[in-house]
């Protein structure tokens, strides 16, 4: 699952139109109750948002209730990957070259290692393969 696909089918709007009309903190309360609901799922994989572990105490509440996987990636990959895919980021929105883009990204992984570095597993994004997703899930399932 997607947290952020949740979160918009939820409430109908895109991630976008959720921080232009409600701001970020409306969107990540938001966030919080749509991660909590998600108790009752016996066994599932989520994907969430890059500040998702940042607020609420999410992160502890997602290693209290699973385990968490950090997808380690650098600035200038996660910007590739943001250019490559068709969700807009609110908190890049600002940026109006790919340099200042860049500087936001590098800014917030600094500003959020601290959230990052608590995860249960983390792995380089450079080294996912079959292989090492296979051995991911196999740790997480004991």
């Amino acid at each position: 699952m997607d947290l952020d696909v949740l979160l918009e089918n939820k409430t109908g709007k895109s991630i976008s139109e959720i921080f232009e009309g409600n701001g970020e903190a409306y969107f990540r309360d938001l966030e919080a109750n749509i991660l909590r609901e998600l108790a009752r799922q016996k066994t599932f994989i989520l994907a969430c948002g890059g500040g998702t572990p940042c607020f609420q105490d999410n992160m502890e509440w997602m290693k209290s209730n699973g385990k968490t996987v950090f997808l380690q990636a650098n600035a200038d990959t996660l910007l590739s990957n943001l250019k490559n895919g068709s969700k807009s980021r609110p908190l890049l929105s600002g940026a109006t070259t790919e340099r200042e883009k860049l500087e936001i990204i590098e800014q917030l992984l600094e500003e959020r290692a601290f959230y990052y570095q608590q995860a249960d597993i983390s792995v380089r994004v450079e080294s996912l393969n079959d292989d090492t997703i296979f051995q991911i899930l196999k740790s997480i399932d004991g």
